[in-house]
């Protein structure tokens, strides 16, 4: 990232043709810190707006949280890191 982003926004969710059961905890860690932990299930998304201020590495990570095989299912709507400090 080189350290010129400020903020990374955006909706995470799960392809609706994914089946009843699908979920996923999903985190997002900058420079190995932990910056957002939160769970998602078909009809629910979670909204990103995390602080990547001085960041230089970004990880994102999506795990299964059923036995569903989840391949694939995890989706991200217009997620983008900023250079300014706001997601408006």
């Amino acid at each position: 990232m080189s350290r010129d982003f400020q903020r990374l926004c955006g909706v995470a969710g799960v392809r609706d043709d994914s089946s009843d059961d699908t979920a996923f905890e999903m985190e997002v860690f900058v420079d190995g810190v932990s910056k957002f932990t939160g769970n998602v299930a078909l009809g629910q998304t979670a909204l990103l707006n995390i602080s990547l201020a001085d960041g230089l590495r970004l990880r994102v990570e999506a795990r299964p949280d059923t036995t569903d095989d989840f391949n694939g299912r995890a989706v991200g709507a217009d997620v983008h890191a900023r250079t300014t400090n706001s997601c408006s």
